[in-house]
């Protein structure tokens, strides 16, 4: 007998609910235990609910609650007994709540805001993997920004990247690998088939981690065809039978192209993908300002009841590249740009999260629209930053302060 899959929720208030599916023989027992640094704050043994499902509820005192910038974990363990030991695992969880309600995000009761980034797994020589000091190091950049979130764009990410989100109290919007969603994908049932497979494994892997407050099912797909609306509908659905925890979105730009999002009213959050001043209204910031917000009012007065994330916005930059006044590519443009937007973002009582386009500067194919890299990145690609960088620590730590709560 052995753990086939884990699946924890566990409150603010202590109080924890775990299922265990069992693979192989039906055990003699399943018991479980929550540690704090090796002492034992609750044990107990777990009810068979059905074959090889195995549940317990109980409430576990004094534990501190996971929050923003305090990622307190405890290790849960699991041991199955059929004569003798035959399976031992273990998970860290943190005690914490998150929810959607009355278009508000609410982290342990309280009211919160997201301020962050889209990320990349990227490095010189390592490419798509992240050693473990370049991690630190983008976790320690983030806290000095004065961010408290961030999407894993456009894949989940490694193990060990999570693992610190969930020790250091970043909230994550978990985001399948699934980008630029065409009409030949939405009808496509075989294809569709493979994306569930892919979301749901997705969720298994990573639903029990506190920082883990929802889940984007694709990035920017063509979301103004009708076809759309089922494709989508179906994926939301998978990750709330999977997971009712946890609100479920997907990034979205039609409104870049000119066209109404018709999927944007299967979701528990809206999130919003921003780019005019950059691929539109070429270096005109006052007219990019302008026509962002008509489109972001245009969104909210469609659905006034739900919460709306800013996703993606920014300009890309050259390290060392200047002009006076600013122009594209220069450090300033990047920094004037992103200043005016957070500006119009945190203006409006309905956006519950701000986060840019990139942290770091990422590898791209090449190409005639990209300098060797993709530049919206704050940061470089070595993690050095940027003048928009300093901006963006300021502004963040400014809307902290007046109550952007994080």
């Amino acid at each position: 007998s052995w753990v086939e899959e884990l699946a924890v929720t566990a409150h603010a208030n202590g109080r924890l609910e775990a299922r265990v599916r069992i693979g192989g023989e039906e055990p003699d027992r399943v018991y479980m235990k929550v540690l704090d640094d090796g002492r034992v704050l609750y044990s107990g043994e777990a009810t068979r609910e059905e074959r090889g499902v195995y549940v317990i509820e109980g409430l576990v005192k004094g534990v501190e609650p996971w929050d923003v910038g305090r990622g307190r974990v405890y290790k849960l363990a699991v041991d199955v007994y059929a004569g003798s030991l035959s399976d031992s695992v273990y998970e860290y969880v943190g005690f914490r709540d998150f929810e959607v309600r009355g278009g508000k995000l609410l982290l342990n009761g309280r009211e919160i805001r997201l301020l962050g980034f889209g990320r990349h797994q990227d490095f010189p020589i390592f490419g798509r993997y992240l050693p473990e000091p370049v991690i630190v190091r983008d976790y320690a950049m983030m806290a000095r920004l004065n961010a408290n979130s961030f999407r894993t764009s456009h894949y989940p990410y490694s193990s060990a990247d999570l693992d610190y989100a969930d020790r250091m109290g970043v909230l994550v919007i978990l985001e399948a690998p699934l980008v630029g969603l065409r009409e030949e994908h939405f009808r496509d049932r075989e294809y569709l088939e493979k994306c569930k497979r892919m979301l749901e494994e997705m969720i298994r892997e990573h639903r029990n981690r506190p920082s883990v407050i929802m889940y984007s099912i694709a990035n920017e797909p063509e979301s103004w065809l009708d076809e759309a609306v089922p494709f989508l509908e179906e994926l939301a659905n998978i990750a709330r039978n999977l997971d009712p925890t946890r609100p479920v979105t997907f990034t979205s730009h039609a409104h870049m192209a000119g066209r109404t999002d018709r999927a944007l009213g299967v979701v528990d959050v809206i999130s919003l993908n921003f780019y005019h001043g950059w691929y539109t209204l070429h270096g005109d910031l006052e007219a990019a300002i302008r026509r962002a917000e008509d489109d972001l009012e245009g969104v909210h007065h469609r659905y006034p009841d739900k919460p709306i994330l800013i996703t993606e916005f920014g300009a890309g930059a050259v390290a060392g590249l200047h002009g006076d006044p600013p122009e594209m590519w220069t450090e300033e443009y990047q920094a004037e740009l992103i200043s005016r937007y957070i500006d119009l973002f945190s203006s409006k009582g309905y956006v519950k999260g701000i986060h840019i386009w990139n942290l770091v500067d990422f590898k791209t194919p090449q190409s005639h629209w990209r300098v060797v890299l993709n530049r919206k990145g704050v940061l470089t690609r070595t993690r050095q930053p940027k003048l928009a960088a300093r901006v963006v620590a300021e502004k963040f730590k400014k809307l902290r302060l007046e109550g952007w709560r994080g």
